[in-house]
C-alpha cells in the first residue's frame, strides 16, 4: 500500500523548492560553459568532462526529486484499534506532545508540532483505513523551514504510535 501526503501547490513549491533551485543553477552554470565551447571550438574539440558533469548533475538532481518523493510517503502499521482508541491518540497527541490539528477529514488528520527554530515546525498526516494507520511526519514546506529534519520527524510517528499502542493495551 504506497499512498503520499497530499500537498497544496504552496506546499509542492516549498517542498521541491531547493531541488528546482539546485537543478536550475547547474544547467545554468556547466549548460553556459557547453554552450560556449560549441560556439568557440568545433564539435569535436568538446571537452567531453562538462558533458559527464552536466550528466553528473542532472542524475544527482533525478536521485533528490526521489529522495524528496519518498518522504511524502505514508509509513503503514497494521493494528488492530477502535476509532475511539484512534482519535483519543490524537488527543493525546494533541495535548501532550503540543501538536496543532490543521484539519480533519473522518479518519484523515493533519497537525502541525510547532518546532523550536522554525516558526512552522512539522506536519503530521494520519489516516486510518481499517486494521491500517498510515503516518508520516515532514518539515512544514514553506520557506522558513529547513527542508529536513529526519529524527524530529520520526520522533512524531514514534510518538504517535507509542501512544496508539498504548490506547489499544489499555483496554485489553
Amino acid at each position: 500500500m504506497k499512498e503520499y501526503i497530499k500537498l497544496t501547490v504552496s506546499q509542492r513549491f516549498w517542498h521541491y523548492g531547493p531541488l528546482w533551485v539546485y537543478l536550475v543553477l547547474t544547467l545554468y552554470i556547466i549548460g553556459r560553459t557547453l554552450i560556449q565551447q560549441l560556439l568557440d571550438l568545433e564539435p569535436d574539440k568538446l571537452e567531453i568532462r562538462y558533458v559527464l558533469c552536466l550528466a553528473l548533475y542532472v542524475l544527482s538532481a533525478f536521485i533528490l526529486y526521489y529522495i524528496r518523493k519518498i518522504s511524502l510517503r505514508y509509513s503503514v502499521y497494521k493494528i488492530k484499534c477502535t476509532d475511539d482508541d484512534y482519535f483519543t491518540a490524537v488527543e493525546r497527541c494533541v495535548s501532550e506532545d503540543n501538536w496543532t490539528e490543521l484539519e480533519r477529514h473522518g479518519f484523515e488528520i493533519k497537525a502541525i508540532k510547532k518546532g523550536v527554530f522554525s516558526r512552522h515546525g512539522e506536519l503530521i498526516s494520519i489516516k486510518k483505513i481499517n486494521d491500517y494507520v498510515l503516518i508520516n511526519s515532514i518539515c512544514f514546506p514553506s520557506p522558513t523551514t529547513n527542508p529536513f529534519d529526519p529524527i524530529s520527524n520520526r520522533k512524531n510517528v514514534k510518538t504517535f504510535m507509542d501512544i496508539l499502542n498504548q490506547e489499544t493495551s489499555s483496554k485489553v
